[in-house]
C-alpha cells in the first residue's frame, strides 16, 4: 500500500508586490477580492498575527506567493494565550516561529462546506526536516464536531473555526481559536499518549533510534495495558525477539491515516504483513482493535491498539490456542497472564499531556480531546460564513499536486527540535 506521496509597513510592501503589483494600494486584485495584505491589516481579530508575520518579511513574501492555499489564522486571543504560556520563550526562535506559521498553511483549498465528521487529512507547508519527516508536508485533520468546524494538530490539539471562508486572491482564510501544535518526535508524542511501555520496549531492543530517524511511518502502538496483558512472557523474551515483535508494528514508507485503514494488508518493517479489516464499526489490525487513531508525530502517524501483535502467529486463530490453565488473557501469543506492573516502563517519564481515545469506523471518525483522563481510558456546523466571492466553496477538498497551553503541550515540535 503506497500512500506517499506584526504586519508593519515593510510587510505590506512585500505582500503587495509579491501578490499583485497592479493593486495600486487598493487592497484588491483584478478579481475584486482582497489580497492577503488587505485581509490581515483590515481584520481587527488578526492584528496580532499581522504583527507576528511582519517580523519576517521574507516569509511574508513567500506566503503571499503561494496559490490555492488555506490559511488557518489564529485570532488575537489565541496568540495572547500562547504568549502568556510557558511556551512563549519559543517565540524567540525565528526558525521555529516560521515553521509554526507554515504549519498553519494548508497546501490546497478547503472550505467549511467540505468539512464533515469524517476527517480530511490536509497537508501543510511544514516540510522542514527539522520538524517533519512526512513526504508532502505534515498534516492537520479537518473535521466537523457538534456543528463546528475544527482542525486537529499535534497531541490532538483542537482548534475551532470562529470565522470561516474569508476569501482572498490566493485562497481562503479560516480564523481559529487556538494555535496549532507542531507534532513532536516519536519520543515526546508517545510519552504524552501514555505509550511508555512501547517506548521502553523500543529503547531496550534498540529499535527507537531507527524509528526516530525514519520518515513516512505508520505505527500500530500497543497500549500499556496490552503489554501488561502479556506480562508473563516478557521475562523470557530476548532482545532479538522483542525487536522482531516491535518491527511488526511499524509500516515504513506509507503514512496510513484512519481514512486509509479499510480491508487491506500492509507490509511491516519486520517483513510480514498485517491485515486491516473493519468489524462492527471498528478498525482491526489482525485481531487487535484500534482504540485511538490519528496521533500525528514528526515521522508519520500512530494508531493505538489494544493487543500486542505477534509476527509468528496466525492471529485469526491464536486466541483458540490456549494451553495454560492459569492464564487470564487470550491474545496473539495464545494464553498469557498479566503482570502486576506494566513492563518496560522503568525509567520512562510520566505523561504531561493526556490524549483521549477516539471512536474509529469506516463511516465516521470522531477526534476528541479532554484536559483530563489518560490514553487508555475507556472512551471509546455551523459555518460562520463570511461573505464569499468564490464559486469554489462547494467544491470537494482541492489538494495541490505537488485548554491552557503549556510548553510541553503546545510545542510538540520543540521537543523534536531538542532531539528528545
Amino acid at each position: 500500500m503506497q500512500l506517499k506521496q506584526t504586519i508593519p509597513i515593510a510587510l505590506t510592501a512585500a505582500l503587495a508586490y509579491a501578490q499583485d503589483d497592479s493593486d495600486s494600494g487598493s487592497g484588491s486584485g483584478s478579481s475584486g477580492m482582497m489580497n492577503l495584505t488587505a485581509l490581515l491589516s483590515g481584520t481587527d481579530s488578526l492584528s496580532s498575527l499581522n504583527d507576528l508575520v511582519g517580523n519576517y518579511p521574507d516569509f511574508a513574501a513567500t506566503l503571499a506567493s503561494w496559490e490555492d492555499v488555506t490559511i488557518l489564522a489564529p485570532s488575537n486571543d489565541a496568540l495572547e494565550t500562547l504568549m502568556n504560556s510557558d511556551a512563549a520563550s519559543m517565540l524567540d526562535n525565528d526558525e521555529f516561529v516560521q515553521s509554526l506559521l507554515r504549519y498553519h498553511v494548508l497546501n490546497g483549498t478547503v472550505y467549511a462546506s467540505n468539512i464533515t465528521q469524517t476527517p480530511i487529512f490536509a497537508p501543510t507547508y511544514l516540510n522542514s526536516s527539522m520538524y517533519s519527516n512526512v513526504t508532502g508536508g505534515q498534516v492537520v485533520a479537518a473535521q466537523m464536531e457538534d456543528g463546528e468546524a475544527q482542525f486537529v494538530s499535534g497531541l490532538k490539539q483542537v482548534s475551532t473555526v470562529s470565522e470561516a471562508n474569508v476569501n482572498y486572491t490566493n485562497g481562503v482564510v479560516h480564523i481559529i481559536d487556538e494555535v496549532l501544535m507542531i507534532p513532536g518526535n516519536l519520543t515526546s508524542t508517545a510519552q504524552n499518549a501514555n505509550l511508555t511501555a512501547f517506548l521502553g520496549a523500543a529503547s531496550n531492543a534498540s529499535v527507537a533510534e531507527t524509528l526516530l530517524g525514519s520518515e513516512d511511518l505508520t505505527i500500530f502502538a500497543p497500549s500499556n495495558s496490552a503489554f501488561q496483558d502479556i506480562g508473563s512472557l516478557t521475562g523470557n523474551i530476548t532482545m532479538d525477539m522483542l525487536a522482531d515483535i516491535l518491527s511488526y508494528h511499524v509500516v515504513e514508507g506509507a503514512v496510513a491515516y484512519s481514512s486509509d485503514l479499510s480491508n487491506t494488508s500492509l507490509t511491516t518493517l519486520q517483513g510480514n504483513d498485517v491485515e486491516i479489516t473493519i468489524a462492527n464499526g471498528s478498525v482491526m489490525v489482525n485481531n487487535a482493535t484500534v482504540t485511538n487513531a490519528n496521533i500525528f508525530f514528526a515521522g508519520g502517524v500512530i494508531h493505538v491498539i489494544d493487543q500486542v501483535l505477534n509476527p509468528n502467529s496466525n492471529s485469526s486463530s491464536s486466541s483458540s490456542n490456549s494451553t495454560s490453565s492459569d492464564s487470564d488473557n487470550d491474545n496473539a501469543f495464545g494464553a498469557t497472564s498479566s503482570a502486576t506492573e506494566v513492563p518496560f516502563t522503568s525509567g520512562q517519564p510520566t505523561p504531561t499531556t493526556t490524549i483521549t481515545e477516539v471512536l474509529t469506523s469506516t463511516s465516521q471518525v470522531i477526534v476528541s480531546q479532554t484536559p483530563t483522563g489518560g490514553a487508555g481510558a475507556d472512551s471509546d456546523n455551523s459555518d460562520s460564513d463570511s461573505d464569499s466571492t468564490s464559486s469554489s466553496e462547494d467544491a470537494a477538498w482541492i489538494a495541490k499536486p505537488t485548554g491552557a497551553m503549556g510548553a510541553a503541550a503546545l510545542f510538540g515540535g520543540a521537543a523534536f527540535l531538542a532531539g528528545m
